[in-house]
C-alpha cells in the first residue's frame, strides 16, 4: 500500500487559509489538566522539556511523522539535549483507534504513545490542537511553542529549533526545575535553522488568548485542513491499513 504514499502525501498536506483559531490558553501558562485513563502524563514529565505530538493513525502523513519521531529523539540526544520527554497522542476517532497499532509500530519505546478513551474528554480539544500539531512545554510544564503544519514537519528545523529554544533558554522566566545557569550542552551551539529556503523562525504566541503559532501568508494564517481522499479511495486505504494493523505487534 505504501507505493501510493508519494501520491497521497500532497493531499495530506493540503491546507487552506483561515483565521487563527481560538486557543484555550496563552503561551507560558500551564495547559488545562488532561489525562489518559487514570494517567496524567504532564505530571509525570515535570522537570523535563516535554514534546507532545498530535498524530492521527488513519492519516498516512501522520504515520510518516510517527516514523520520524525516533530520529528526532536521537538527533536531540546526540546534541546533548537528553532531558526531554516525547509523547504522541492518537486521535480519539473510531478509525484512528482501530489503526492504533499502525502508529505504535512506527515508534520505539523511547516515544510514549497514548490511546485515548472514547468515553473521556478529547485531549486534542482540551489542548486546542489539531492533526500534526506539536506542543512544546518547559520543565515547569508551561507552553512555549505550538507549531502547526506546514511548519511542524519533522526535519524542516522548526520543531527541532523549538525544542532547543525551550531546553536552553528560560523562555517563561523562573522555574523551580531549571537552573539559572546555561546548560553546558547549550553553550556554543548555534540554533537549528529551518530549511535552506531561508524561511524565518515561527512567531511566538503573544498571549492574547490565542494558543497556536501560525505563519502569516498574505495577511491570513495558513492552517492545515482535514483532507478528504474520497469515499472509494478511503475505503480501499482503510481496508489495507486495517489488515496491516491486525498483523502489527500489539502495543498499549
Amino acid at each position: 500500500m505504501w507505493a501510493c504514499l508519494s501520491l497521497l502525501l500532497p493531499l495530506c498536506l493540503l491546507h487552506g487559509g483561515r483565521a487563527e483559531s481560538e486557543g484555550v490558553g496563552p503561551r507560558c501558562q500551564l495547559p488545562p489538566a488532561w489525562n489518559i485513563g487514570e494517567v496524567e502524563p504532564m505530571k509525570g514529565t515535570m522537570g523535563q522539556v516535554t514534546v507532545v505530538a498530535l498524530l492521527q493513525a488513519s492519516c498516512l502523513f501522520c504515520l510518516v511523522q510517527a516514523s520520524r519521531m525516533d530520529s528526532l529523539h536521537q538527533m536531540m540526544e546526540s546534541q546533548g539535549l537528553k532531558n526531554v520527554a516525547y509523547m504522541v497522542i492518537n486521535h480519539q476517532g473510531e478509525q484512528a483507534q482501530l489503526l492504533h497499532p499502525m502508529l505504535a509500530q512506527r515508534m520505539s519505546e523511547n516515544i510514549t504513545l497514548y490511546k485515548q478513551d472514547q468515553q473521556q474528554v478529547d485531549v486534542w480539544k482540551t489542548l486546542g490542537g489539531q492533526k500534526d500539531d506539536f506542543l512544546i512545554y518547559d520543565r515547569c510544564g508551561r507552553l512555549t511553542h505550538h507549531i502547526s503544519l506546514p511548519y511542524s514537519i519533522i526535519g524542516q528545523g522548526h520543531v527541532e529549533g523549538a525544542i532547543r529554544d525551550t531546553y536552553c533558554n528560560r523562555i517563561c522566566g523562573d522555574c523551580t526545575h531549571e537552573s539559572t545557569e546555561t546548560p553546558e550542552e547549550c553553550k556554543g551551539k548555534a540554533d537549528v535553522q529551518p530549511d535552506a529556503d531561508g524561511t524565518p523562525a515561527i512567531e511566538h504566541n503573544t498571549g492574547h488568548g490565542h494558543h497556536h503559532d501560525h505563519r502569516q501568508v498574505g495577511g491570513v494564517s495558513q492552517r492545515q485542513e482535514h483532507f478528504d481522499l474520497g469515499q472509494m479511495q478511503q475505503a480501499v486505504l482503510t481496508q489495507q491499513m486495517l489488515q496491516e494493523a491486525h498483523r502489527a505487534p500489539v502495543r498499549p
